[in-house]
């Protein structure tokens, strides 16, 4: 099987919109008979169709591939060196089989990572460590803490619950005066 990298482009202005299929010639008529009818997922694309008008854009093929993986990766190298100039509503592909279909769990970690390193390289290094902050304060709101007046859902209730400042509650975990374990 065979899969396909393309492109929604406006003459007008030359932006583009991008996208993977299988089918290349179901996916245009589909875009199209969505445009047509207002009801496309992209709304800067579909403000451009209803500005520009339906002889003003153009579909292409741009890459055919293998496998889904090649095609996946293509698609968001696209869409991230030109999200600026296109009509994506996100920076990362997000194929069809990816939002209904079952896919391995091979092909998920393989897409997990790529979206990764996407994401990671798409910022500064300033705004990784933010991202990398963020990301461990969501995971210390899914951790029970067993002191001597309780359990606690949350690094926060531990806290407020002992009258401490989060300093505190980190040298207390580090000298394990508080039992934890993680949730889901």
């Amino acid at each position: 099987m065979s899969f396909f990298v393309y492109n929604i482009t406006c003459k007008i202005n030359n932006k583009k919109y991008y996208g993977s299929t299988g089918n290349p010639k179901g996916r245009f008529n589909k875009h199209k008979s969505k445009l047509r009818n207002n009801k496309h997922h992209s709304k800067h694309l579909q403000y451009a169709w209803n500005k520009y008008g339906e002889n003003n854009f153009e579909f292409a093929v741009l890459n055919t591939f293998h496998n889904e993986l090649d095609m996946i990766e293509a698609e968001n190298n696209l869409i991230h060196c030109n999200y600026i100039h296109s009509y994506n509503m996100s920076k990362t592909a997000n194929p069809s089989f990816v939002r209904g279909h079952k896919v391995s769990e091979t092909t998920k970690d393989r897409i997990k990572i790529a979206r990764a390193k996407q994401i990671m390289t798409s910022h500064r290094a300033e705004t990784i460590e933010k991202i990398k902050t963020a990301r461990a304060k969501q995971a210390m709101k899914r951790v029970i803490f067993i002191t001597e007046l309780g359990i606690f859902v949350g690094y926060d209730n531990l806290c407020a619950a002992h009258n401490i400042c989060q300093e505190t509650a980190r040298k207390w975990i580090r000298d394990k005066k508080v039992n934890w374990n993680r949730i889901w």
